[in-house]
């Protein structure tokens, strides 16, 4: 064994290079760095948690190419501003998503509440998860569009994020609760949401699918229509179909939309 190495380790270490050489001839740069980068600077035990995770992620990728849905699920591939053009004025109930959050992408929480304020039907909701940073330049492009509701406090679990600079322990992250001219429903809402750690198995922003089941549930009813631009691998439409509502989701990246696909129709298929 190596020096300082268990032999379990060892194997294990040998293990997660050669499947970073099989990635690398797949064509996978991106994800053979990943494993390699995590090896050498954390320890074999972290890399093999990526190797398994990557590794799901294209098992769902693969059962997702092949995959058919529930016929109350779409998955789109593309963007959303033109993926959802076809969708009749007035017929969503809601449009929950957790759109990117680099400074590059703020304007799209505005072409957000733009087409929201299309497709929404009256007294629908638009919520959106945001970056704190950026809940004022948000705001004022979705306030444009859409009447602001309210803001809800989704407290983290797990670790607390730290930012240096601005000097701030991270506990909790905004939701952006915007509706179309009034809310429709009556339900009370609590606005601080406990969430769960997530599982990020099949996406690394991924959110758990609690808070999404706690939202859908609360302000539709079953048979409604969920939309979510930015769908990931999916979340939102599996937490729609636990809830027996209608889903559409919108995934610019062609491999994470057939994860998305994979997980649902594993999902049904249980």
């Amino acid at each position: 064994a190596k020096v300082g190495m268990g032999s379990r380790t060892y194997e294990n270490a040998k293990t997660v290079v050669a499947v970073a050489d099989r990635f690398r001839e797949e064509g996978k740069e991106q994800e053979a760095t990943e494993i390699l980068n995590t090896l050498n600077n954390k320890s074999v035990n972290a890399a093999v948690q990526i190797v398994k995770k990557t590794q799901s992620r294209n098992e769902q990728s693969v059962r997702g190419t092949t995959a058919i849905l529930p016929p109350s699920m779409q998955v789109l591939t593309g963007d959303f501003r033109i993926a959802l053009d076809e969708l009749p004025d007035n017929s969503v109930d809601l449009i929950f998503t957790d759109p990117p959050y680099d400074a590059e992408t703020i304007p799209l929480y505005g072409d957000l509440a733009r087409i929201g304020a299309r497709i929404l039907k009256p007294g629908g909701s638009l919520i959106a998860y945001a970056g704190h940073y950026a809940v004022p330049e948000i705001t004022a492009l979705m306030n444009e569009h859409l009447r602001y509701w309210w803001l809800l406090a989704l407290k983290h679990q797990g670790n607390t994020a730290r930012l240096p600079g601005k000097w701030v322990m991270v506990e909790w992250k905004p939701l952006l609760w915007y509706v179309k001219g009034g809310r429709a429903t009556n339900t009370f809402v609590a606005d601080l949401i406990e969430s769960r750690q997530p599982d990020k198995h099949a996406h690394d922003w991924q959110q758990d699918v609690s808070e999404a089941q706690y939202l859908i549930e609360r302000l539709t009813d079953p048979g409604a229509l969920v939309v979510d631009p930015f769908c990931g691998s999916g979340t939102t439409l599996l937490a729609a179909f636990s809830l027996d509502r209608r889903a559409i989701g919108v995934e610019l990246d062609p491999e994470r939309a057939n994860v998305a696909r994979g997980r649902i129709y594993e999902h049904a298929s249980a």
